[in-house]
């Protein structure tokens, strides 16, 4: 599994430069918007998606078909990406944070750590879900097929970011104060619940994720 990581990081080093205009769109929002958080999303949630394009990468040409005659098994390969897709997701929205501090900084922008802290778990979970969906459907239906899953699921994550906000704003929500108002031990239960939610949408994904890998025919 280490040869499939260190595959995939210089499959992602190579495609480096594919990421310059989404990095660049997210210091946009940074600079020229109001709200930094919102640019903390943006960017944790672009990010996180790159992780599954190695699937993409891996299927072109044949390639799985390659892979499957080397000494690796197809439960490690399943097992790999979705190392890859937690480690790139826990990445991005750490420089997603780093962005949005240094910028708000530069801006002299004043902005609430318990409301940065709610949009950076807001991308997370829409990360989570959004590439907990993709990976089986790339292993199922391949790149090709995909793309329009991909869009539908990408559409629904920007809907469902939106629609957050714009329901917070619309009822006067003050999310960081609630947060400020639950108890230490009420919050270490929320996130335990959360974790073990998240947890459990990562479980699923793989077991489905698994069950395709090993019925597929290359």
């Amino acid at each position: 599994m280490k040869g499939l990581l260190i595959k995939d990081l210089q499959l992602l080093k190579s495609q480096k430069y594919s990421y310059i205009p989404g990095l660049i769109i997210g210091i946009v929002f940074i600079f020229f918007n109001n709200n930094v958080t919102f640019a903390a999303t943006y960017l944790a949630i672009i990010f996180s998606t790159v992780a599954y394009s190695t699937i993409n990468l891996d299927q072109y040409a044949n390639g799985m078909g390659y892979l499957m005659t080397l000494p690796i098994s197809r439960s490690s390969y399943v097992r790999e990406k979705y190392l890859l897709y937690i480690l790139v997701t826990l990445l991005s929205v750490m420089i997603a944070a780093f962005a949005t501090v240094a910028g708000a900084f530069v801006k002299h922008a004043a902005f609430q750590s318990e409301e940065l802290t709610a949009a950076l778990l807001a991308a997370f979970v829409t990360s989570v879900m959004m590439q907990s969906v993709m990976i089986p459907v790339l292993l199922k239906f391949g790149a090709e097929k995909s793309r329009i899953a991909l869009a539908v699921i990408l559409g629904a994550g920007y809907l469902i970011g939106f629609g957050s906000f714009f329901l917070i704003k619309k009822f006067n929500m003050d999310v960081p104060g609630i947060i400020r108002r639950i108890s230490a031990s009420g919050l270490i239960v929320a996130a335990g619940c959360f974790f073990a939610a998240m947890a459990a949408v990562i479980g699923i994904s793989f077991l489905i994720s698994l069950r395709v890998m090993k019925k597929k025919e290359f």
